[in-house]
Order: structure tokens, then sequence, then C-alpha cells
């Protein structure tokens, strides 16, 4: 009986959950795809491909190779171009394809949200809201959003990630603390307060794990930048683990 192979399209610990779930359906051959940009990642159950597919075609020409049945996209929400190759290599090969999505993070009483768009929105909000002091500033974007902050002369910042960034040598005032989520609301709060951080950048990604620091800033009063999603994509959808396995059998079936 021939086996289902199944591309996880990861980079997050969602994808790492899902693979562990799906590996347990006998006949289900995982593959998970990693960026690449850590020299040490976290490495989920069966095969990993870390680097790049070399854009739509190398997608297509992976499918293919590898005959996969379904794609899973666990991959970070702000991933747009990923998912845009993804759905595009979906549609020409007819290969199914499910979008695992996070609940986004809601505004509640106690909290100081300044909601943008975009990251040079974002950037734009810190420079209006340090114009008149010097603001120390917990920069939570990511590593490939970290340029659009490094020209703000009138602020501070501390970022944290997993190795250095190339970007930091931008920046004429940054920390960069080391750390691999997910961290507690203690460890947060703990780090909101010794930093002496006065504002939060970050982007909405959602889910449980990044959303302790937003709370740790409730706590403490702190303003926070959030960037909002990007839509999401069209076609099956879940915000749930489980979900996801449920999806996965009613697209390709068990053998």
């Amino acid at each position: 009986m021939d086996g289902k192979n199944i591309l996880i399209l990861g980079g997050t610990g969602d994808a790492i959950s899902i693979a562990e779930k799906l590996s347990l359906i006998e006949n289900y051959k995982i593959i998970t795809s990693l960026a690449g940009v850590t020299q040490k990642p976290r490495l989920p159950i069966g095969k990993a491909h870390i680097g790049g597919f070399g854009g739509r075609e190398g997608l297509i020409n992976f499918l293919e190779a590898n005959k996969i049945n379904l794609i899973v996209d666990a991959t970070h929400p702000f991933s747009t171009q990923i998912k845009e190759n993804a759905i595009f290599a979906s549609n020409e090969l007819s290969v199914p394809i499910i979008h695992f999505v996070r609940d986004q993070w809601k505004m509640e009483i106690g909290d100081k949200w300044h909601m943008v768009d975009n990251q040079p929105e974002a950037s734009d909000k810190l420079r209006e809201l340090s114009s008149t002091r010097k603001l120390k500033v917990f920069l939570t974007v990511g590593r490939k959003g970290l340029a659009d902050f490094a020209d703000i002369l009138n602020s501070k910042f501390v970022i944290r990630s997993i190795e250095k960034p190339s970007a930091l040598e931008r920046f004429s005032c940054a920390e960069w603390i080391e750390g691999r989520g997910p961290f507690s609301f203690d460890n947060e709060l703990k780090l909101l307060q010794q930093e002496q951080i006065d504002i939060i950048v970050t982007k909405n990604s959602g889910g449980l794990s990044g959303k302790t620091k937003l709370l740790a800033a409730r706590t403490l009063g702190l303003p926070v930048i959030v960037v909002r999603q990007p839509p999401r994509p069209l076609g099956a959808k879940c915000n749930s683990i489980e979900g996801i396995v449920e999806l996965s059998l009613k697209k390709v079936g068990e053998a």
C-alpha cells in the first residue's frame, strides 16, 4: 500500500507540532521545510528540507520529485512570499493545500496599542512617539524587519533573537539578547522591568507563545505598536493542530 507524502512548510513551533501529530498516522511520510536562516534550528519529526526551493518553479519541481500528495502551510503569518508560491504550485499541480492560521491577538481593556498596517508605518509611528523624548524600545519584528528601524536615532533598542542579526550593526544604539521562545509571562515581565522598556514594537503573529509579552506590557501599562497581519490566504484553513489532522485525512485519506 502506497504512503502519502506530506510537505509541511515550516519554520514555526506550530509546524513542529503538526509534524509530530501527522507522523502518527500510518503511511504518512512527513517532510518539513525550514528556511535555513538559523544555524541550529529545532528539527521536526520526519525528514527536513533546509533552505529555499528556488521560487515557484523550484517548489513545483520539489513537489513533483518527491511525489507530494498534500501541502500543509504552517509558515509564519507574515511569510507571504512562500504562501503565494505554495498556492501557485498547488494550483499548477492540483496538489491540495491546507493553511494553519493562528488566532490573531485582539486588544483588550488595559492595552495601549497603536495599530499599523505594515512595518514602515510602525517605524513612522515610533519616530512620532520618540520625537519629544528618547525611548527604550523592545523591538520584536523578526530579523528581516529590523532594517526599517535602524535609522531612528532618538531611541535605544533591545533586540532578542536566536542568533545575532547582521542588521544590528546598522543601529546607532542597540542591545542584543539571545533567546529562543516560547517565553513565559514572568520571563517577559522581568525583561521589560530590568531593561526599563518604554515601548514595544511587534507584529500580530497570533497564537499563544508570543502573547505573553503583550500581557506583560498590559500589566506595566506600556504602549505597544502592533503591525496587523496580512490578508489570510484563500482555501482550506484551520486554527488548531487537531483540525489540521482532520483536514489532512479528508484531503488525502490514510493510505
